[in-house]
């Protein structure tokens, strides 16, 4: 009989080794495309299909009843967890260069190709270990198992977070997770039988001997020379860029590569600046400053080491310049290639703010002249949080009556493509709304500015004098330049535009345009874009719950049917469906929901993972203890706290976005609070759903496949809705409040299963 140690210490690796590589591959595929923050809710879709299909195809290609077998499985799946982050980086550069648009079905089929050898190899050993429990006598395997890997996953998530990502890299966090999946095997090598299955191939000597310890040294090595590994495979991803440098910080991945004397630094896969690169420094300083007629004391949000320094000194009214950074390493490592004078000027009073910009915004007591936003392009939702209405409302709080916001937006010069329209009249809106005066200046970059009291059209008027006066003697925002932008058939064109695109809605933290925009790209430019565009115009609240009810009815029919099982098992299967979509949504929206708060998701998916699962693992494994299925009003208490989940997500969410508290320790303790409680609902209902589930069905590897898969599969199905459908849809609140009545509605078939097979329980 199996050591009940050894196998707990097997399930808790699993876990670990489960969430460590779910957590990397998901900033990997950050990285692979571009920062796109909802690619987040499609790779967990995925990871969980693919786990799903482990459970059924390794279940019927190995023996999981064999100590043996789960112990081979489980140090294949370190290797294939080390396997993952080189296929995301190898697969992307083979599909497109680096900076060219994907189609979403190329970046569905390279995220899938990634993770789906690690993650069918954690889904057969889930079964293995499922199969190993119920044969050593344990109570409630299933929910046994499931909260144990959970426990093992928040442990995962602790040292990622606390030790690992923070000192390390991704080849050190999967090394050390296949070091602890290799010993995991080796504790269920010396459980088996060796002489009664001494024929059995995963019984043989070469299997418990010189397997792990060629495993160990594999791993070992992985973790020693992880940074050679990360430089090389950082390179085949970048194609022909050089790359010179690669750095994991808490905020992003920073990768620096070489063009001859040029410099291109890349944050989490999105080019943030080039060294040098005094045009685009040019463009981002002096229209804005040209505009105000005496600017002393300016606030440029990001953008750093971007030569913006040198720039503003050029005028020499401004008394003080602040420039804040939301991460130090940037600007450090920035610092290591850039010409002399290209960060720092001794002509001005620079001061260098590391933080978030909406946290300076929300804190300070100054007031500001110019207000310039320097962060990029509104694509992913750690940028957009600087183009909403509600930021807007925050600068005007700290400019002065006279005072200028301005921001870019790139444009194609005479050709302004549909999706780049909509962005422009969208970011016009939301300024119009904070602002009396809006002005919008075509040319090869488009800039928007906006004001209280200065009238910026008249001010327009006498740029080119001021640009004069002031000798700033500029090479590319000169006097001809600034006359063709001047014309006035160009300004009718850009005025033309923007109320040709006048029904779009002003950009917001709950509705962000920036999802819209990148699926408007994909539609331009694939066949898969355009499908997705015509469905997302088709999404409303109503169609959306519709459509999580009917695929619980569905899918929970069809997995009771294909594995012929009892439809005595239904009700359990529907309490599984729904906690599969519920949970998977609700951290899908807890992760987004805390970008947009505190701009820094990418340092913290470990920890609120971590949370997630240490709620699943405590209540799954108490619940299914106490075979919560047997007590009607604590299962449909948890139920209703499952209903309640993304409501009280949102609700956190609009309390924290808009006030100080925004940009304190609050927001991480909150929403680390929320993934507690979410993970904790939803681990009791599927204990009480899995438990039905094995009363229903005579063998407990099938059951516990049938259990894991349809939460899998429910899961999937949200990941899938949420990130390409509901958000750029109905936004996050909207999609929220779809959840909700979804779970409400489910509430009824699930109390009538659930009185049936509650009077066929023995008395």
């Amino acid at each position: 009989m199996l050591a009940n140690t050894r196998l707990t210490l097997a399930t808790a690796s699993l876990g670990f080794l489960s969430t460590t590589a779910q957590v990397i591959a998901l900033r990997e595929i950050l990285v692979a495309f571009t920062g796109n923050e909802l690619t987040v809710a499609t790779t967990l879709a995925l990871w969980l299909l693919s786990v799903a299909a482990g459970c059924f195809v390794l279940r019927r290609i190995l023996d999981l009843t064999n100590p043996h077998s789960v112990g081979f499985l489980s140090i294949m799946a370190g290797f294939a967890a080390v396997l993952q982050v080189i296929l995301i980086r190898l697969l992307h550069p083979v599909a497109a260069a680096p900076g060219e648009l994907l189609s979403p079905a190329m970046m569905a089929l390279i995220s899938l190709a990634g993770v789906m050898p690690c993650a069918v190899a954690l889904g057969g050993l889930f079964v293995g270990l499922v199969s190993l429990a119920g044969h050593s006598g344990a109570r409630a395997p299933v929910a046994r198992t499931y909260g144990i890997e959970a426990i093992g996953s928040a442990l995962a998530g602790m040292v990622l977070s606390v030790f690992v990502l923070e000192k390390g890299n991704a080849f050190i966090a999967v090394g050390l997770a296949g070091l602890l999946s290799t010993l995991a095997g080796v504790l269920l090598f010396r459980s088996g039988n060796h002489h009664t299955a001494a024929t059995s191939w995963a019984a043989s000597r070469w299997m418990r001997t010189t397997l792990p310890l060629a495993a160990l040294a594999f791993f070992g090595g992985v973790m020693v020379w992880s940074g050679n590994i990360e430089l090389a495979t950082r390179q085949f991803q970048w194609g022909d860029l050089e790359v010179v440098e690669s750095a994991d910080s808490r905020h992003g991945s920073i990768v620096v590569t070489r063009r001859g004397t040029t410099f291109d630094f890349f944050q989490s896969g999105a080019l943030a600046h080039t060294v040098p690169d005094p045009k685009s420094a040019e463009e981002t300083v002096h229209i804005p400053l040209l505009y105000h007629p005496g600017p002393e004391r300016i606030l440029i949000i990001g953008g750093a080491g971007s030569g913006v320094v040198s720039e503003v000194a050029r005028h020499q009214m401004v008394r003080a310049l602040y420039i804040v950074e939301l991460d130090p390493a940037v600007l450090e490592i920035t610092g290591r290639y850039a010409p002399e004078g290209w960060i720092d000027n001794s002509s001005i009073e620079a001061h260098a703010i590391y933080g978030d910009g909406r946290a300076h915004i929300a804190g300070t007591g100054e007031a500001y002249d110019v207000v310039i936003i320097n962060v990029g392009v509104p694509t992913s939702l750690q940028v957009n949080r600087y183009y909403t209405v509600e930021f807007f409302r925050q600068v005007r709080r700290v400019l002065k009556p006279r005072g200028i916001l301005a921001f870019t937006i790139p444009s194609g010069g005479a050709f302004i493509s549909p999706e780049l329209g909509s962005l422009a009249a969208s970011m016009a809106r939301g300024a119009s709304e904070v602002f009396t005066h809006v002005e919008v200046l075509p040319g090869e970059v488009i800039h928007l500015l906006a004001s209280q009291e200065l009238d910026l059209r008249k001010r327009s008027e006498t740029m080119i004098e001021t640009l004069i006066g002031r000798e700033l003697n500029t090479a590319y925002v000169n006097e001809y330049r600034l006359w063709e932008r001047l014309v006035p058939l160009e300004r009718a064109r850009m005025d033309s535009l923007i109320t040709e695109y006048g029904s779009v809605s002003a950009n917001t933290d709950s509705k962000p345009v920036s999802a819209s925009f990148a699926i408007e790209r994909w539609a331009r430019h694939f066949t898969s874009g355009r499908l997705l565009s015509s469905l997302t115009e088709r999404v409303t609240l109503r169609s959306s719950a519709a459509f999580i009810v009917f695929g619980a009815l569905v899918v929970s029919g069809v997995i009771i049917l294909v594995t012929r099982s009892s439809v005595m098992a239904l009700p359990g299967a529907l309490m599984v469906y729904s906690v599969g979509v519920t949970t998977m949504f609700t951290q899908i929206l807890i992760v987004l929901c805390f970008q947009v708060v505190s701009g820094y998701m990418y340092g913290r998916i470990a920890a609120l993972i971590a949370s997630f699962m240490l709620g699943m693992g405590l209540a799954s494994t108490l619940a299914g203890l106490r075979d919560i299925s047997r007590n009607p009003r604590l299962l449909l208490a948890f139920q209703v706290v499952l209903v309640a989940l993304p409501l009280l997500v949102v609700a956190a969410f609009k309390a924290l976005s808009g006030g100080a508290l925004a940009h304190t320790i609050v927001p991480e303790g909150v929403f680390i609070a929320l993934a507690l409680l979410a993970g904790g609902a939803g681990g009791a209902v599927f204990a009480g759903g899995s438990n039905i589930i094995s009363m229903a069905h005579p063998e407990i590897a099938d059951a516990g496949a049938v259990a894991y898969s349809v939460d899998l599969l429910g899961a999937a199905g949200a990941g899938f809705a949420a990130g390409l459908l509901a958000i750029p849809s109905l936004g996050l609140a909207g999609s929220a409040y779809a959840v909700s009545v979804a779970n409400i509605i489910l509430l009824v078939p699930l109390l009538i299963g659930w009185r049936i097979h509650r009077g066929s329980l023995p008395r």
